[in-house]
């Protein structure tokens, strides 16, 4: 048997981030969330494209949304949406930069609007994670 020396926790801190599953933002968007947010334990869903399944309404994801919004009394989520996301390019067939940006700020917009609806109670904040000469940066996005 291998053993961790990480002491478990029996409670839930009622946070949840969602991100895309492109390894070459999540060590930051972790440390963002700990270093910046002060969040230091949360649930994860962790996906291709991130958020964008909300404004998708693709169902098998929603339920298990839900489910952990119910199951751990979750009062703040946190979206994160990326540059260069190659689920993105590949959805909507957007290879320039800028047009890919606008429509996934535009996106996550929406994804935040749609959660304030269906969870009025819930706090909700996204950020848009860029990159420039390997420095990577976090933008608080807020709803118009």
């Amino acid at each position: 048997m291998i053993q961790i020396c990480t002491r478990f926790r029996n409670n839930f801190s009622r946070k949840l981030a969602v991100f895309c599953s492109d390894e070459r933002f999540i060590k930051a968007s972790l440390e963002f969330l700990n270093k910046r947010l002060n969040i230091k334990h949360c649930d994860l869903m962790v996906i291709p494209g991130g958020p964008v399944f909300i404004i998708n309404k693709e169902r098998n994801l929603l339920n298990r949304l839900k489910l952990l919004v119910s199951i751990h009394k979750i009062s703040y989520i946190i979206l994160f949406s990326h540059s260069d996301c190659g689920f993105y390019k590949n959805k909507y067939q957007i290879s320039n930069s800028n047009m890919l940006l606008k429509q996934q700020v535009k996106d996550i917009k929406n994804c935040q609007l749609q959660l304030n609806k269906m969870f009025p109670q819930i706090i909700v904040k996204s950020f848009y994670v860029s990159y420039d000469k390997k420095k990577i940066s976090f933008k608080h996005i807020k709803p118009e």
